[in-house]
């Protein structure tokens, strides 16, 4: 992006809906932008708490276009730590199977585990992994995508937050997740956490919104967090076509899908109270100009790169037939966007300024926010203050959580970095019924 050529001069032509020009000698290169992706390092990471009790929680959203084990998730890995800087929590899209399938929900897992290692080995933060159950096999042969079946997914630092009464979102049946009081308490969490929002009335199957609840560790403070990867724009008509409006064939299934979004939102503002702490973001698809596809958010959530003030010529996070196209966006509640919680927001142009293919794991940029969370009078956390000897951490084994998770299990602190490689786990989390023969 940013490259200088020689003067052109050449035909113009027209077909398919584009204008081209055919050079009548090939032009020069005379200049070329430097790498400046070490300029779009980011401000914004995890901050410890501080004397008042009050810690920074980052939280990122990335399109992995279509990683695999073998593909993308060591890049991912490294643009994780070197560009995201560990955030708290990361919502991925197009997560596929891994390159040997064995079957649906392994591959997946398979995949993420990778991603979750890389992660590891390169900073020492251990990464967990939360997805939906495996999807019937009777979906998949109509609803791919290149041969994949893609998914968004979580992956989120335990010692940061933690996933609130985690269950595994059953996907067949499809099962919605929905904002429900738990028994005996007055508070609200999910039916299945995390779940798919209306899974039974979007399709294909991995264009499905992706919810979850997550609590902070330290300061005891939920969030509410909504994935979505919405409908492409394959068959849209080019800006310079003859049809005015251009054709957009999937416009009204990204419409549906954030009417489904936006209903979600007003159950949880309706049961959790109109404080609830919520982001929904990922890949929209989508400009915030096509009024039909944001329209349902008014009154609900607000954009974060409005709030904070963000300029309008950085917002975009993908290049295409030369035009730089905001695609990737965060929306955030009010109580988010209150001056105590301090929000944050950037776009990280690590891939778009990047002059080496090989230096880019995505055809998206990463998106990114940040906000304060502070400890409730009266709540205990494993946080200590300043001078007091933190307790040491209770060894993670297979019965420390019950979501789909990475795990390394430890069981002494003198484990060498080797040994403690050694021990990764790849495992689902606990079922309520022994499995259905065939089905795993």
């Amino acid at each position: 992006m940013g490259a200088r050529l020689t003067s052109i001069t050449g035909i113009v032509d027209y077909r398919a809906g584009r204008y081209t020009i055919r050079p009548l000698s090939p032009p020069t290169v005379t200049w070329v932008p430097p790498d400046r992706t070490e300029v779009a390092l980011p401000t914004l990471h995890v901050a410890p708490m501080n004397a008042a009790g009050c810690e920074a929680i980052a939280v990122a959203s990335y399109n992995a276009y279509k990683m695999t084990d073998e593909h993308g998730a060591h890049g991912m890995a490294i643009h994780v730590v070197k560009y995201l800087h560990n955030p708290a929590i990361v919502f991925l899209q197009e997560v596929a199977p891994a390159a040997k399938p064995q079957n649906n929900f392994g591959n997946i897992a398979t995949t993420l585990d990778r991603l979750c290692q890389d992660i590891f080995k390169i900073s020492q933060v251990l990464y967990r992994w939360a997805i939906v159950d495996d999807i019937d096999p009777s979906h998949e042969a109509s609803e791919t995508y290149e041969g994949l079946t893609p998914r968004n997914a979580y992956i989120y630092n335990p010692k940061t937050v933690k996933l609130v009464e985690p269950t595994r979102g059953r996907a067949t049946p499809m099962k919605p997740t929905w904002p429900e009081k738990v028994k005996g308490r007055d508070e609200y969490a999910l039916t299945n956490n995390p779940g798919y929002v209306e899974p039974h009335r979007v399709s294909p199957i991995f264009r499905k919104p992706l919810a979850a609840l997550f609590e902070t560790v330290s300061t005891k403070t939920r969030l509410w967090v909504i994935n979505v990867h919405l409908q492409s724009k394959r068959g849209t008509g080019s800006l310079y076509s003859d049809l005015r409006p251009p054709r957009d064939p999937r416009l009204r299934l990204r419409v549906q899908q954030m009417n489904l979004v936006a209903g979600f939102v007003k159950e949880i503002q309706k049961k959790a109270g109109a404080e609830a702490n919520i982001i929904l973001a990922g890949d929209f698809n989508e400009w915030k100009g096509a009024q039909s596809v944001f329209d349902p958010l008014n009154g609900l959530l607000l954009d974060a790169a409005v709030v904070t003030g963000m300029d309008p010529t950085e917002q975009y996070t993908l290049l295409h037939e030369s035009s730089a196209l905001g695609l990737d966006h965060m929306f955030i509640s009010p109580s988010l966007a209150s001056p105590s919680a301090g929000f944050e927001f950037e776009v990280l142009h690590v891939n778009t300024w990047s002059t080496l293919l090989a230096g880019r794991v995505s055809d998206h940029d990463p998106i990114m926010g940040r906000y304060q969370t502070c400890r409730q009078p009266g709540v205990v956390t494993n946080k200590q203050p300043p001078g007091v000897q933190p307790p040491p951490d209770v060894p993670m084994s297979r019965d420390t959580e019950v979501e789909g998770v990475s795990k390394i299990q430890v069981d002494s602190p003198s484990l060498s970095k080797q040994q403690v490689e050694n021990q990764w786990q790849v495992m689902g989390p606990r079922r309520r019924r022994p499995p259905k023969k065939g089905r795993y």
